[in-house]
C-alpha cells in the first residue's frame, strides 16, 4: 500500500495517495514512512494541520527520519514560521546531505516560475544553513540581480567566487551588475577574468566575448 500511495504522490493523484498511505497504516500503525508519506500528500493538497500532524507522528516513531524534518521545514516555511522551518531544515540536512540539493533545487523551480521572493528565501536559507555550497550563492546572486537588487547580487557573487574562484559565471554575472550600474571599466575587468578562465560551451565563449567587447568599448568612451 505504501509503495502504490508513493507511486500516486508521484503522479500528483493525492486523494488516491491518501488512501493507500491510510491502508498502509491501518495494517502497521507504527509505520513512520507511511506517516511522513501521508503528511507529505495532505501538505500537497493543502490541508496544512493534517500535514502536521503526520509528519509530527513521523517523527515520533522516528527522530531521525530525514525526509518528515525536511517536510516539516517546507510546511513551517509555508506558514511564514521561518525560525522553526530552518531548525527542521537543519535536521534533516545533517541526516541526509542529499536534501539540501533538493532543496537548493526548489528554488530554481521557483526561479523558473517567476516565484523570486520564495526563490530567494529558499536560497538564503541554504546559504545561512550551507555556507559553503557555491551553487546556491550563485543562485542567490542570480535571483536578487533579476530583482534589481544590483548591490546585494553583486556582493553574493563576489561571495561565490571566494568560495570558487574558478567560477567563470560568477565573474560574468557580477561584471553585467557592474554594467547596470554604470561601472564599465570595473565590468570589463571581470569580464576579462571570465574569459581567461573560459567557459567550456562555446556559444557560452562568444556570448562573454562580444558582451566583453560592447562593455570595454563603453568604458573607453567614459
Amino acid at each position: 500500500h505504501n509503495n502504490l500511495g508513493v507511486i500516486y504522490l508521484n503522479m500528483r493523484l493525492f486523494d488516491k495517495a491518501i488512501e493507500k498511505f491510510q491502508a498502509a497504516l491501518h495494517i502497521s500503525p507504527y509505520h513512520s514512512s507511511a506517516h511522513s508519506n501521508l503528511g507529505l500528500a495532505y501538505f500537497n493538497k493543502g490541508d496544512l494541520v493534517q500535514a502536521e500532524r503526520e509528519l509530527k507522528a513521523a517523527l515520533l516513531l522516528n527522530p531521525d527520519h530525514a525526509d518528515a524534518h525536511y517536510n516539516l521545514g517546507l510546511l513551517y516555511e509555508q506558514q511564514r514560521r521561518s525560525g522553526e522551518a530552518k531548525k527542521e531544515y537543519r535536521v534533516a540536512f545533517k541526516i541526509n546531505p542529499l536534501l539540501v540539493n533538493s532543496y537548493n533545487n526548489s528554488g530554481v523551480e521557483l526561479f523558473r516560475q517567476g516565484k523570486l521572493d520564495s526563490a530567494i528565501l529558499r536560497y538564503r536559507t541554504v546559504v545561512e544553513l550551507k555556507p559553503g555550497l557555491v551553487q546556491a550563492h550563485y543562485n542567490l546572486g542570480l535571483t536578487l540581480a533579476q530583482k534589481g537588487l544590483l548591490d546585494e547580487a553583486a556582493e553574493t557573487f563576489r561571495s561565490a567566487i571566494r568560495l570558487n574562484p574558478d567560477l567563470e559565471r560568477a565573474y560574468y554575472n557580477l561584471g553585467l551588475i557592474l554594467e547596470r550600474q554604470g561601472r564599465y571599466s570595473e565590468a570589463a575587468q571581470e569580464l576579462e577574468i571570465a574569459l581567461k578562465i573560459k567557459p567550456d560551451d562555446p556559444d557560452t565563449l562568444r556570448k562573454y566575448e562580444a558582451d566583453y567587447k560592447r562593455i570595454k568599448a563603453a568604458s573607453g568612451r567614459r
